[in-house]
């Protein structure tokens, strides 16, 4: 079977906030995920060269004052004149600075308002083809573990871990997120879902299928095993959970 590559994230509706403001949110993020494994540990900031992009992007543990300023230097800028563009937030990415199987990156979007795109904000982690601790492939538990860090930091309305190749043949095509104004909710089914309450009422998780329940809402996974499209039993338990979105999907 072919590998698969995975995307952590997580997208939240327009939310005006402040440099500091959402730089506490992603120190309380990144320090949450170092706490995971090394692969998310001592960011690095991004470069044309592999010895240009060693440099920190951060400290370790987060310091929310280093980060405000960097949230600040990554406003958003109208191309001419160039000027602030407050609505369209801060928008920044870096990455681990490890060679594969455990090389990740990281793209954060966030502080959008009065955007005509109802998830505007968003994190998304590439994982990583293994976890350091293991030098083995992740399990659904380590990475739902990580994404309840980005949802809890965030406040997020919808998280899920992508699988790339799924996306690009499920019946609801390929991702279009963040945005599509005209739906309230278009949760994404991936190998683990997250959907806010109370829409969890409104679905009846399929046979095989596990969750976690948590304040927030529930997460939905489809194998606890690596998810791979080319397995039949991964892709019937895709097909039955896109079926068990249908009511809160419009």
């Amino acid at each position: 079977m072919a590998t698969e590559q995975y995307d952590i994230i997580c997208w939240w509706e327009n939310r005006a906030e402040t440099a500091e403001a959402c730089a506490a949110r992603f120190a309380k993020m990144v320090d949450g995920l170092a706490g995971i494994d090394e692969v998310f540990r001592g960011w690095r900031k991004l470069g044309k060269t592999r010895a240009s992009a060693q440099e920190p992007f951060c400290k370790t543990p987060a310091d929310v004052a280093e980060l405000a300023q960097i949230f600040d230097q990554n406003r958003a800028h109208y191309d001419s004149p160039k000027r602030v563009w407050p609505e369209l937030g801060f928008s920044f990415g870096c990455w681990n600075g490890l060679d594969p199987p455990f090389e990740t990156g990281m793209h954060v979007d966030a502080g959008a308002y009065a955007n005509d795109r109802r998830t505007p904000n968003s994190v998304v982690i590439q994982a990583s083809d293994h976890s350091k601790a293991r030098s083995a492939a992740w399990t659904a538990s380590e990475l739902r573990t990580a994404l309840n860090v980005m949802i809890d930091a965030w406040d997020a309305r919808e998280a899920a871990v992508l699988s790339i190749r799924y996306l690009d043949m499920a019946p609801t095509g390929p991702p279009k997120k963040p945005g599509w104004p005209e739906v309230p909710l278009s949760p994404l089914v991936g190998w683990i879902t997250f959907i806010p309450k109370p829409q969890t009422m409104l679905i009846t998780p399929p046979a095989g299928i596990s969750v976690e329940h948590t304040d927030r809402g529930d997460l939905y996974t489809l194998c606890e095993e690596p998810f791979n499209v080319d397995d039949p039993n991964h892709r019937a338990r895709a097909a039955a959970m896109e079926e068990a979105l249908r009511p809160i999907r419009y």
